[in-house]
């Protein structure tokens, strides 16, 4: 599911598309999100249509050595 609204904060070093395999992330305004099971008020996580969310991290990859 991908969602574009201009309320969908920025965050650094947030994940961008492709995300994860797991159907709780999602695509909102070209960043990735986790949907949690918790319900709003949602207080400091970011709330979209009912549901409330967390930005997922970009996932560094580890340098490799080709070579020697």
């Amino acid at each position: 599911m991908e969602v574009e609204d201009a309320e969908v904060p920025e965050w650094r070093g947030q994940q961008t598309p492709p995300c994860g395999d797991t159907p709780a992330q999602v695509v909102l305004n070209d960043a990735c999100w986790m949907t949690l099971e918790a319900r709003p008020p949602c207080g400091d996580l970011y709330e979209h249509e009912g549901r409330c969310h967390v930005p997922v991290a970009e996932t560094k990859r580890l340098p490799t050595r080709v070579g020697e």
